[in-house]
């Protein structure tokens, strides 16, 4: 699979990366990203939004949907996110759909 980028997100071989405030700008790349990984014949995928301070009802929609389509096609899904948008998630109830590990952003 081709490695894709913005300033934002980046996908790597069946590993998606977000950090920073993703606003409605940068959901068409999300999209694209998370779109990328369910094609991806890669059966173990990693969605990393440690480094995400901010994330809006769009991004969590296409990423509970996303997480329920690979793994209804029996991909190992593994989603860590950030306290912020841990809470985000919590508050919407995400937890009833898909597991998710909240961790803290590795210093740099």
């Amino acid at each position: 699979m081709a490695s894709l980028s913005n300033q934002k997100i980046s996908l790597n071989a069946g590993a998606l990366r977000a950090s920073g405030e993703l606003q409605r700008s940068d959901l068409s790349a999300f999209r694209h990203s998370i779109a990328s990984l369910c094609a991806s014949p890669c059966r173990s995928i990693f969605v990393d939004l440690k480094d995400c301070s901010q994330i809006g009802s769009l991004f969590i929609g296409e990423l509970a949907h996303a997480v329920e389509r690979m793994k209804a096609g029996g991909k190992d899904v593994h989603v860590e996110v950030s306290p912020e948008v841990g809470k985000l998630l919590h508050m919407a109830r995400m937890y009833c759909l898909f597991d998710y590990d909240i961790c803290a952003a590795e210093l740099r």
